[in-house]
């Protein structure tokens, strides 16, 4: 079920309808009195239309004001160590995805290395982020220090992530910042299924 919450605008092409509807009562020049001469405003301000007691509505979808992170190796569901495990639970899936670029195994886990231009993807999972200081704990768990990210093992970087039902989505995503050296590639750039060949 897809959650979302309403957020009160005033929105410009709203407001000066709204001002008209809401000074229908004033009297037209002729007929004020001569010593109401103050002029009515042209347009609404913020202040204005809530004084009215009339508001504009926009409804947002939660989904689209969290955080995503694109999975594929040691944080997938099923695939987590006991030191991150607590937090991985917490995922809210949404799906395969697959991202442009080349995925290397490194024995213990494997690593991401974006290229936008490249014909071969990397498989894996988008999720949403549940609430509070998660990407700290994740940040952690891939070695990445945001002060210092050439030192780091991983970086989180943004990237776009396509789900199989075509979509796009912008989402975080932790790529290996180092050289891969003698690393295997990953064929497929499927690491679940490398473990099982």
């Amino acid at each position: 079920m897809c959650s979302s919450i309403v957020i009160y605008m005033p929105l410009p092409a709203e407001r000066n309808r709204l001002l008209t509807e809401s000074y229908k009562h004033v009297a037209p020049p002729e007929q004020r009195s001569s010593r109401n001469t103050e002029a009515q405003p042209e347009h609404v301000t913020e202040k204005d239309l809530y004084a009215t007691g009339v508001e504009a509505f926009k409804t947002v979808n939660i989904e689209d004001m969290s955080e995503h992170l694109f999975v594929y190796g040691t944080l997938l569901p099923g695939e987590a160590p006991k030191e991150i495990a607590s937090i991985v639970k917490r995922f809210r899936r949404l799906g395969s995805a697959q991202v442009r670029g080349r995925l290397y195994d490194f024995g213990e886990f494997p690593g991401a290395v974006l290229d936008p231009s490249s014909r071969s993807t990397i498989h894996g999972e988008l999720v949403l982020l549940p609430d509070g200081p998660i990407l700290d704990a994740l940040d952690r768990y891939e070695e990445f220090d945001p002060l210092d990210p050439k030192k780091s093992l991983f970086v989180r970087k943004k990237a776009k992530i396509r789900l199989t039902d075509g979509t796009s989505r912008e989402g975080w995503i932790y790529v290996y910042n180092r050289h891969p050296g003698k690393a295997k590639l990953v064929r497929g750039g499927d690491y679940l299924r490398s473990k099982v060949a």
